[in-house]
């Protein structure tokens, strides 16, 4: 059993007014609800990735807690987790495959303690593995945007726009999560972070197979659910039902949070 310390995540949440489910069904409040919105207009769309309340509870209350990302790319970049990362209160693992954004991931986090940063991809077996990504010319040199496209599938970028002739090749060390955690000197995670475009699936089965899986999952759903139907999306969110954990979903993620860390569970219906 997790055991948290302070304030309890329920209360953190209810802070943020945010609400954790276990259920990827809409029922019928949530449908007449909607209704109401497309009548009175919809809110904007969110400004806050769930990722920065619950690192902010494990910061806080947790120090020492083990942080991993897979697919820190440069640090900066669409990153919502390094304000974080930088106070060297957490235990970072951050993980990168590109060799020019690990190299500028090195810079941005030079002299921050508690970091280790590794030059990987992470994937089903060790070894090494060939990566895809945009060459770093033409109209993508320098281009903050198309070195987050790095992917295992050379169709993901494709599909984004990238022509064939600026899609380059790389092999790349190649680590599964057990290797990692023994590379990194820790026996768990606490908060997992994943954005591997497209592949973030198949890390979170690897997270849920681990012996002890993270405590809370943050991974960017949009980019692999383009690829399933219904069923398989449903097929996916019940494996994380099975293992215990409840979830919300921001901007293009979904937060996990494991049950052992939410000690009163889900409010109970009124009536």
């Amino acid at each position: 059993m997790i055991k948290t310390l302070g304030r309890s995540l329920n209360a953190v949440l209810a802070l943020a007014g945010l609400r954790l489910t276990r259920n990827v069904r809409t029922t019928d409040a949530v449908r007449s609800r909607s209704q109401d919105l497309k009548v009175l207009g919809s809110p904007p769309p969110a400004n806050f990735d769930n990722v920065a309340l619950v690192l902010e509870y494990f910061t806080s209350s947790r120090p020492g807690a083990v942080f991993v990302q897979i697919g820190a790319n440069d640090g900066q970049t669409s990153d919502s987790v390094n304000e974080f990362v930088k106070r060297g209160v957490l235990r970072s693992v951050l993980v990168e495959p590109i060799h020019e954004s690990f190299l500028k991931l090195e810079r941005f986090y030079a002299g921050v303690p508690n970091v280790l940063l590794l030059e990987a991809a992470i994937g089903h077996k060790c070894g090494s593995a060939s990566i895809f990504g945009v060459k770093n010319s033409g109209r993508w040199a320098d281009s903050s945007w198309a070195s987050q496209l790095a992917s295992f599938d050379r169709d993901h970028l494709l599909r984004h726009g990238i022509a064939a002739d600026e899609i380059e090749e790389r092999l790349v060390e190649c680590l599964d999560l057990v290797a990692l955690q023994e590379r990194a000197g820790v026996d768990h995670i606490d908060v997992l972070q994943i954005d591997v475009e497209g592949f973030d699936a198949e890390v979170v089965r690897m997270a849920l197979a681990l012996k002890r899986p993270p405590s809370c999952i943050c991974f960017e759903f949009v980019q692999f659910i383009r690829n399933m139907d219904k069923a398989e999306v449903d097929a996916f969110y019940a494996e994380l039902q099975a293992k215990g954990y409840y979830w919300s979903h921001d901007r293009i993620n979904t937060m996990a949070i494991h049950q052992d860390l939410i000690r009163t569970g889900l409010p109970q219906p009124k009536g």
